[in-house]
């Protein structure tokens, strides 16, 4: 869902009762509203928000199942659209805002490191889910790497890291941490 005021779009993940996952069709809706806005100079600013109190899951559960069986065609469509995506967002020219409440898992974690600004509920949960499935984080590493470092990235993203809004803000993957 789309909301424009005064400038500025707000973008809702809506699909709340699957936790707002990145499905193909979210992606490609998704990757269309910034190329829409991306020389919209009437749009200021966008901040990415979840409904239901979840920000967003991150990959469709179908695509994981496509990439852990092996099919190599759907893996490399499915990761080049979300690197596609994903790069897209973070070259935007507008001032970019992740609100996140709820959860940011793996993809959604991503898409939220690609934000010029990342601001969190104190009690948001975050994880490095696809790790735990034996799935590289690829298409997001650059991104999370960009945000909280190196160092910090590396780690996080090696040990399928699972952590709160508030160390979140400590790590440097939130900049700023809300009640």
């Amino acid at each position: 869902e789309l909301e424009l005021q005064d400038g500025w779009l707000t973008v809702w993940f809506n699909q709340p009762e699957r936790r707002n996952p990145l499905t193909d069709d979210v992606v490609s809706d998704l990757a269309q509203v910034f190329a829409a806005v991306r020389e919209d100079r009437t749009v200021r600013g966008l901040t990415l928000r979840g409904r239901g109190g979840f920000f967003c899951a991150g990959g469709d559960l179908k695509s994981f199942n496509a990439i852990a069986s092996g099919a190599r065609e759907e893996a490399l469509r499915t990761s080049t659209t979300i690197g596609d995506l994903l790069a897209a967002l973070n070259a935007l020219p507008q001032v970019t805002v992740a609100a996140i409440e709820g959860a940011a898992m793996a993809g959604g974690l991503g898409v939220a490191c690609c934000c010029d600004v990342t601001i969190g509920l104190k009690d948001a949960r975050f994880a490095f889910s696809e790790t735990r499935i034996g799935i590289t984080p690829a298409q997001i590493a650059r991104y999370v790497l960009q945000k909280c470092g190196y160092a910090v990235g590396r780690r996080l993203m090696l040990t399928a890291a699972r952590f709160t809004g508030e160390e979140a803000e400590r790590l440097g993957v939130v900049d700023f941490c809300v009640d």
